[in-house]
């Protein structure tokens, strides 16, 4: 059997790696906000929206990653494959679009955030400002991917642990001693108030916020050239336990 050669081994990933950048697509603090405004309703959005969407775009992109010969080319070769190259261009389109548009207001999250932060209105408020650190950190992200993609890894592992894992918890801590303090809760906790009401335009706009939240159930395109550099990390992590 051919040893792998390094080059080969800068586009594995790792297990931890495979699941920091897969996780950091879905569990992103700023969804927080959005679900907060539903309410105890919350609990029913994410259940629904993970049924509906989370499990069947799971299960669907790992069925068509390991399809012999559908490896290289992504979205484009399951669609190709399925409805023809016409609709496998669009899908590319349509996702490529979906990325365009959506790169924008998670800069501007991340450019208010460090305004705040660094008290330097103008990074939020001046247009100028805005632009150039927008594309300053958007450059600064694709010119990291010259490195391999281990490199790619080790940044969303520290992006995961400290940029979301980190608050997330910070927030479960802070909820729970604000619950055992014994202050009054602001929502009403009960069965009349954990079906929302879709009679409502609003309860759709709602619901939608919570589909992108699981917008991030990717499939890297290269899973089987990284299956080698998983299989090795898992077996390491046996072997030490």
């Amino acid at each position: 059997m051919a040893t792998p050669t390094q080059n080969e081994f800068s586009n594995q990933l790792s297990l931890l790696g495979f699941f920091s950048i897969t996780a950091s697509m879905v569990m992103a603090v700023y969804e927080y906000p959005a679900f907060a405004t539903s309410g105890f309703s919350f609990i029913f959005f994410l259940l629904l929206g993970g049924i509906l969407w989370f499990i069947p775009v799971g299960i669907c992109a790992a069925e068509m990653a390991t399809v012999e010969g559908w490896e290289e080319g992504g979205v484009f070769t399951w669609v190709s494959k399925t409805l023809g190259e016409k609709w496998g261009f669009a899908a590319i389109s349509f996702g490529y679009l979906q990325i365009a548009v959506g790169f924008i207001p998670m800069l501007y999250f991340v450019l208010g955030a460090l305004s705040y932060v660094l008290k330097w209105p103008a990074l939020n408020e001046d247009p100028t400002t805005k632009t150039i650190a927008a594309l300053i950190i958007l450059w600064g992200i694709a010119l990291t991917q010259f490195a391999g993609t281990k490199y790619t890894a080790r940044i969303a592992k520290v992006g995961f642990f400290a940029g979301i894992l980190l608050p997330a918890l910070t927030l479960v801590l802070l909820a729970s001693w604000y619950l055992y303090s014994g202050v009054p809760v602001a929502i009403e906790m009960n069965a009349s108030t954990l079906f929302p009401d879709f009679t409502k335009i609003g309860t759709l706009v709602v619901f939608v916020a919570f589909i992108l939240s699981y917008m991030g159930v990717v499939r890297h395109r290269r899973l089987m050239s990284m299956r080698c550099g998983i299989l090795e990390e898992t077996t390491r992590w046996l072997c030490c336990y």
